[in-house]
């Protein structure tokens, strides 16, 4: 009862600081207002009628015993606004007495504009009853409504501010409780029916139980799909593998021989046998130009390879300086400068493959099981890149030519009844009866003939550029002489170019015309 009696007593004093703080703020508003006042006589009596008639209504503060707030509150509203009244009035006047003595004879003439501004003011007064009024409007069906609420929470005989205030404090208790209810305890709640319930050991040891089975239970999978990975070495027999019918007299054992057996045969059957090779398609133009031909593509690939070195006649040689024949003798075994570059390499990829065969190696030391492993997937791995696999086929093929080629040889020398005298000298010398007749194939001839020129050419250009500028070996402490230049010499270089060009063009009519012959020994 004591926490209500305070709490009552803090909103009472809250409402009546709101109420003043409104009283202030009207008060200004109505300081505001005072120049457009109509008149203060009208206002008097305005306020004499509405003083008289609140007087009528209301008990006053002698002829009651306890006033109640609301009439408290409206007892000091009048009382301020009577107050506010004669505090105008008496400003008004002061400001009449000052328009007396400033316009003098020209007061009546100029009544008009103030009767107007009057007027507009005593509209805009009428038009604000409520703020300038500190007592709200209350319907009668809202005061009905109030006074059932409170008859219901039982607050009939309180007044409406005591109501507001018990409503308040009740709102607030039930909300301190619904808050402490939803609060959660530390201590779990325990139905009857699980505290009547057996148990093995504490919460803690219950929790750990379960706790240790979670664990234990994959840990338990993983162990069986361990053991059924590895090897037992007990054969799994299906019920389809029982279920077939063997021969009379065979066990499992010869059966698997005789399978074992039939496998080894077949593969020893594909490897005697040759591989079946791309056999290519060649129509009717393709036979009539083999025809034309001296001999077919197997009889020039079964050819044995010839060098001709010995039959160019190359107007150059090279030339080697005693420095880098020098530099090359003290070479360690005379290494080819290819291999010299590409060793580095070489050594790193042996380096890396030793470290991962190593790397391996400690990894499988270190394996608790042994995983079966697919042969063939193993071999997958190792698979050399595809220039590597092109290269062994390139050279198996031409191995495989090689060997058809001796043994082509072969069997013709077993064929002669002679042994044919041969000149080792003259062993390189090629058939005239392939390609153009002179045993080289049609262009050879027009492209050494470039080649020689512009050889020819660049000796020249550099032998000029040679002798126009010095490195400096011929310099002497002697002072330089301007000479006249060498005409002729100029000349003579003029002649060599025309000499060349001259070349060149003889060299291309001879060309037109080997061309011509071979195709006329063709039609």
């Amino acid at each position: 009862m004591l926490e209500l009696e305070a709490s009552l007593a803090s909103r009472l004093h809250e409402h009546e600081e709101q109420l003043r703080k409104h009283r202030l703020l009207v008060e200004k508003q109505r300081e505001w207002l005072v120049e457009y006042v109509p008149s203060p006589a009208h206002q008097q009596e305005t306020q004499t009628t509405r003083a008289v008639a609140i007087k009528d209504s209301r008990p006053t503060a002698e002829g009651s015993k306890k006033i109640p707030i609301e009439e408290r509150l409206l007892q000091k509203g009048d009382e301020s606004r009577r107050k506010l009244e004669s505090e105008r009035e008496k400003m008004e006047k002061e400001r009449l007495e000052n328009e007396n003595r400033i316009l003098g004879e020209r007061v009546v003439s100029a009544s008009i504009t103030p009767r107007r501004t009057a007027e507009s003011s005593r509209a805009l007064w009428q038009g604000m009853p409520v703020e300038l009024t500190a007592k709200p409007q209350i319907s009668l069906m809202s005061e009905k409504l109030a006074e059932v609420k409170r008859s219901k929470e039982g607050l009939s005989d309180v007044d409406i501010s005591t109501s507001l205030l018990v409503r308040a404090a009740r709102a607030r208790g039930a909300l301190l409780e619904r808050e402490t209810a939803n609060a959660s305890s530390p201590h779990p709640q325990i139905t009857s029916k699980a505290s009547a319930l057996l148990r093995d050991g504490t919460a803690f040891e219950r929790l750990y139980a379960s706790r240790s089975e979670k664990i234990s239970e994959p840990q338990e999978e993983l162990r069986s799909l361990i053991e059924e990975s590895l090897c037992s070495g007990v054969p799994v027999i299906t019920a389809k593998a029982q279920a077939l019918q063997r021969r009379a007299g065979h066990s499992v054992s010869d059966d698997l021989y005789d399978d074992a057996r039939r496998s080894r045969e077949q593969r020893m059957r594909r490897a005697t046998t040759p591989p079946a090779r791309a056999t290519p398609r060649i129509d009717a133009v393709s036979e009539i130009i083999a025809a034309q031909l001296p001999q077919s593509s197997a009889q020039r690939l079964l050819v044995p390879k010839r060098s001709v070195v010995a039959t160019i006649d190359a107007p150059f040689a090279p030339s080697i300086s005693k420095a880098s024949a020098r530099i090359a003798s003290q070479r360690e075994n005379n290494t080819p400068r290819h291999e010299v570059l590409h060793r580095d390499s070489y050594r790193r990829a042996t380096r890396t493959h030793e470290q991962s065969a190593s790397k391996a190696k400690s990894e499988l030391e270190n394996c608790t099981f042994h995983p079966i492993i697919s042969t063939r997937a193993a071999n997958s791995r190792l698979e050399a890149s595809a220039f590597e696999r092109m290269s062994k086929w390139q050279q198996r093929r031409d191995q495989r030519i090689e060997d058809e080629r001796i043994k082509q040889l072969a069997d013709e020398e077993k064929q002669c009844t002679f042994v044919p005298s041969t000149n080792p000298a003259k062993a390189t010398v090629v058939d005239i009866d392939i390609y153009g007749g002179d045993g080289r194939a049609w262009g050879f001839h027009d492209f050494v003939d470039r080649q020689q020129t512009a050889r020819k050419m660049r000796d020249e250009e550099q032998h000029h550029v040679a002798a126009s500028f010095t490195d400096g070996s011929n310099w002497s402490r002697t002072t330089t002489r301007p000479q006249i230049p060498n005409i002729s010499a100029f000349h003579q270089s003029s002649g060599n170019n025309k000499q060349s060009q001259a070349h060149i063009a003889l060299s291309l009519a001879m060309n037109a015309l080997r061309e011509a012959e071979a195709v006329t020994a063709l039609e």
